[in-house]
């Protein structure tokens, strides 16, 4: 599976917008046309680079149930995808 921007940018987008307390988990997105496993590897990919902090469960790291927080590498890759689609 690639990377995509678009997603990852949609993925920040939706903690940053969603989360309004500090001990908020957020549930995965659903977001429409992706699939369910598109989803949870770019979560993966986000987690890995330090855009976000996210509990899992499973074998997997890629198995994610919640998002803790956007961080500050979060929020400033979310600032360079947005100013690069618009």
């Amino acid at each position: 599976m690639e990377r995509d921007f678009t997603l990852i940018m949609r993925i920040l987008a939706y903690v940053a917008e969603t989360q309004t307390t500090l001990t908020q988990q957020l549930r995965i997105p659903q977001i429409p046309s992706y699939t369910p496993d598109e989803v949870q590897y770019h979560v993966g990919l986000c987690q890995q680079a330090g855009y976000l902090d996210a509990n899992f469960v499973g074998a997997s790291v890629s198995e994610f149930t919640h998002i803790s927080r956007l961080t500050w590498a979060g929020h400033e890759k979310l600032d360079e995808l947005r100013a690069r689609f618009a």
